[in-house]
């Protein structure tokens, strides 16, 4: 059943989380009155029945420690999940599966330096390396640009066992699939993410699943082998890894500079890099394509089978192949790239052969959707601008920025986008959702 706006509204007052008659007209403010300066600013808006005062007390009592935060957020996301239609995608071998997209976005807190935890990150619209909080997230695909937040952590360094952020994705994905009163864990999962999780450490524990398969994006230059296919000698161990190839678009002869332990001296040492384009594909595809600005071109998607990357720190990829995709997108007439760097992907998991060169590529694409939803939470949902000097009123925050998104799209059927009359030039109006205002 189809609920309104309304009644998930109503329903949500009726949640067992502390300050909750406060905590969702904080939501439905920070939802409905996206002109606001500052957090604060939010009150104003006529669905705020409370003052400004009520927001330390909501940032203070929401939950009380990082293990009632995630108790909170659980009870949120069963509750969304459960009142909120939830579209799956289609494919000829999985079926009906789920698309999902990891991420980390930074959150600058320099000026903050009571604020505890913080670390240093790179911050890209800065383009710097800022002091504060990295925020991991695993959004799911709801469909036309929808990239909604399932799970929001903030990393810590002092954390045991979630050492870095790559790790932090790793728990967010088993966190989703074990849960068994989740719908996740008995479907068949796509999982999309950037070269920063194009590793052993976030592949190799992740392969056990079954029925998941993450398209992760790989470093230019990255080394990749085929299965060794020769002889096997007896009083030795068997060899795993055959022909290297680095991913790079033409085979070079690079020179590297080292020193001599003894003598100290320089030595030059020339080494050839095979690129992966030498070696056979196993298939190739060439299409059009139209872009997310409108222009057109043609991709061009070469793939190779099975091959392997290093064993790294006891995470073991020596019995877990992949599959490697090249997209090069050129314009319309092929004359030029349109992008300078090429894109290779690789296909991991047990159910891979069940993805299409086509769909994974697809998948990876919609991937995209996450960037401006962390544009979007900086911008209008105070993700950066909320300012507090203890951590915890910071992790209340997020869960006010989680039950806004998908109070937003629960919304998206029943707003209407009033534009200026100077504004009105399309011929067909666009659907709604945050994202117009970009």
């Amino acid at each position: 059943k189809k609920h309104s706006l309304e009644e998930i509204c109503q329903a949500l007052l009726c949640l067992p989380i502390p300050r909750i008659k406060a905590f969702v007209n904080l939501v439905m403010a920070s939802c409905s009155h996206l002109d606001s300066k500052s957090f604060v600013g939010i009150t104003s808006s006529p669905h705020c029945h409370y003052s400004y005062s009520n927001i330390s007390k909501v940032s203070e009592y929401l939950s009380k420690d990082e293990e009632n935060y995630e108790k909170i957020m659980k009870i949120l996301l069963d509750f969304f999940l459960d009142v909120c239609s939830i579209p799956t995608y289609k494919s000829v071998e999985l079926g009906n599966y789920f698309r999902f997209a990891q991420d980390m976005t930074m959150v600058d807190k320099s000026h903050s330096a009571c604020l505890s935890g913080r670390v240093y990150g790179h911050q890209s619209n800065k383009n710097s390396i800022v002091s504060g909080y990295k925020v991991c997230c695993t959004h799911i695909d709801l469909g036309k640009s929808w990239s909604v937040p399932i799970k929001m952590d903030v990393f810590s360094p002092t954390d045991l066992v979630q050492t870095d952020s790559t790790l932090l994705a790793v728990y967010q994905l088993k966190y989703l699939l074990d849960a068994t009163d989740l719908p996740f864990g008995d479907s068949f999962c796509v999982n999309s993410a950037d070269s920063a999780y194009g590793n052993a450490k976030f592949l190799s524990p992740l392969y056990k699943y079954d029925k998941l398969v993450n398209v992760v994006r790989l470093r230019g230059g990255s080394k990749v082998y085929k299965a060794f296919s020769g002889e096997q000698k007896e009083k030795q161990n068997p060899k795993i890894y055959g022909q290297t190839y680095y991913l790079i678009d033409k085979t070079v002869t690079k020179t590297f500079k080292s020193k001599n332990k003894k003598t100290k001296e320089d030595i030059w040492t020339e080494k050839l890099q095979t690129s992966i384009i030498d070696c056979a594909c196993d298939e190739f595809i060439e299409e059009p394509i139209v872009l997310g600005n409108g222009k057109k071109g043609v991709k061009k998607i070469w793939c190779w089978k099975n091959l392997l990357i290093r064993t790294k720190n006891k995470n073991s990829m020596k019995d877990k192949p992949f599959d490697l995709l090249k997209v090069e997108i050129w314009n319309e007439d092929k004359s030029k790239k349109i992008f300078d760097r090429d894109m290779f992907l690789s296909v991991n998991g047990q159910s891979k052969d069940k993805v299409s060169t086509q769909e994974s590529y697809e998948n990876y694409r919609g991937r995209f959707g996450v960037e401006p939803c962390y544009r979007f939470s900086k911008q209008h949902l105070f993700l950066g601008k909320f300012q507090t000097p203890d951590k915890q009123h910071f992790l209340n925050h997020l869960l006010i920025v989680f039950a806004s998104w998908w109070v937003l799209y629960a919304a998206k059927d029943e707003i209407v986008l009033e534009c200026p009359v100077w504004q009105k030039y399309l011929p067909v109006k666009r659907h709604i959702y945050p994202f117009s205002y970009f």
